[in-house]
């Protein structure tokens, strides 16, 4: 029997933020080690089908559901919907838990207990000198964002830490949860070689 809980991602292939796309299928590409019976359905937002499809292909997992990616802009009964009444669009009924990358005005409409933000990094934090003035304020603007959300998810230990330590007096809730890479079959290709070489 497969788990009825629906987790939702937005996704779409862009290979300037190929870590980004990495992540988000190393993530669901980790769940194919669960028993069928805990499994969640992932139900994957994206503008294009094509995007899911080789999302599909890349992960190989079997629980994924396409939804198209609700319009940014909508007309003017979207916008009254979700600014004034707070009513998500139906595309977000019957999903458990959203995990987010990033935000957006889409984002922004999604119930706070029901939202987990990803903290990619705090690059900026520790190397401004990296960083244009763009960059930095865009930076900053998020991490603000995620100090006053209920649920974030850090790649590790410390960052978790650092974070805790920037925004001590919030109320959410940080979890760590370290990367993970599934490394696809490589029949094709013969290691013997590197193996002797290094004596592995």
């Amino acid at each position: 029997m497969i788990s009825s809980r629906k987790i939702a991602i937005f996704y779409s292939y862009n290979p300037d933020w190929i870590g980004g796309v990495y992540y988000l299928q190393n993530i669901v590409k980790a769940l194919n080690i669960l028993p069928d019976h805990r499994k969640p359905t992932v139900v994957v937002f994206s503008e294009k089908f094509e995007d899911f499809e080789s999302f599909r292909q890349d992960t190989a997992y079997s629980n994924l559901e396409f939804r198209k990616l609700p319009s940014r802009h909508g007309n003017v009964f979207f916008n009254y919907f979700w600014k004034i009444l707070h009513i998500p669009p139906i595309a977000f009924w019957g999903i458990h838990k959203f995990y987010l990358t990033n935000i957006s005005n889409i984002t922004r409409q999604i119930n706070k207990r029901k939202a987990i933000y990803w903290l990619g990094d705090l690059q900026n934090r520790l190397y401004p000198q990296y960083f244009d003035e763009k960059s930095l304020t865009k930076r900053l603007f998020f991490q603000n964002y995620l100090s006053n959300s209920k649920t974030i998810v850090a790649s590790s230990a410390d960052m978790a830490e650092t974070f805790t330590n920037l925004y001590p007096d919030k109320n959410y809730t940080i979890r760590v949860l370290k990367f993970s890479s599934v490394l696809p079959d490589t029949p094709y290709l013969d290691a013997t070689k590197v193996l002797n070489k290094y004596g592995l």
